[in-house]
């Protein structure tokens, strides 16, 4: 019972089955023993000393793998929509001008933070050569799409009318109609139409505003979006 008892003591040490077999087959009885860490990594914190008393509850130090680290990336609400777990991540770092690290989205968190309103997603990034430090600040480029067509529309011609986007499609040159808009991502001057729109229709640009304002005149009271309105 005693020998079970020692073998279950140095098992929940840490050792081997094969470490406790060749410490009775040495017959060490010293209060020394060599523990490993269950995986390659370095010591990044030490919290105790040589010749310091602790007992089974007292954390000497931590090991991590550092070859890949985690990222913790901010995302506005607006953002929200466009990314997802899998898509790939280039992570730049303040002070490590012309490095950059690859990654992916590895989970986003179902909730906002309390007093930023920012959303947490995770990124796995690999850091094969060590440069990357805890705690360490940078900006990250997500890719939403790779390869896909996209249909855009000008910013200038996009309006806001209270609850939608809206733009002025030309039927011809006295008449205009408009168009409720779903939005995509931003790509500099243009906007990603994910509905609303066809390929081969002219938006107005200039003058929207104008238009804009005209449109609204006519509808007081009708709710906005409610009604396909044409302008003159």
């Amino acid at each position: 019972i005693e020998l079970a008892r020692a073998r279950q003591h140095l098992t929940n040490l840490g050792l081997s089955d094969s470490q406790v077999e060749q410490t009775l087959a040495d017959e060490d009885a010293s209060s020394l023993l060599a523990l490993a860490a269950p995986f390659d990594g370095l010591v990044v914190e030490r919290t105790a000393t040589v010749g310091e008393v602790v007992d089974t509850t007292t954390t000497l130090l931590a090991v991590a793998d550092t070859t890949k680290m985690w990222a913790l990336l901010d995302l506005s609400q607006a953002q929200l929509p466009q990314v997802q777990a899998g898509q790939a991540v280039v992570l730049v770092i303040d002070g490590l001008r012309g490095e950059s690290f690859a990654g992916r989205i590895v989970s986003i968190n179902s909730e906002a933070e309390p007093r930023t309103r920012v959303i947490k997603a995770r990124a796995e990034i690999d850091n094969p050569d060590g440069l990357l430090r805890a705690n360490s600040f940078g900006r990250a480029e997500i890719t939403v799409r790779n390869g896909a067509s996209a249909m855009l529309v000008a910013k200038a011609g996009v309006q806001w009318d209270g609850c939608c986007n809206m733009v002025f499609v030309r039927e011809s040159e006295t008449r205009y109609r408009v168009r409720k808009l779903r939005l995509g991502c931003e790509a500099g001057d243009f906007y990603e139409v994910l509905a609303g729109l066809v390929g081969d229709e002219t938006v107005v640009t200039q003058g929207s505003f104008l238009l804009k304002t005209e449109v609204l005149k006519s509808s007081i009271g009708a709710g906005c979006c409610e009604v396909d309105h044409l302008a003159k």
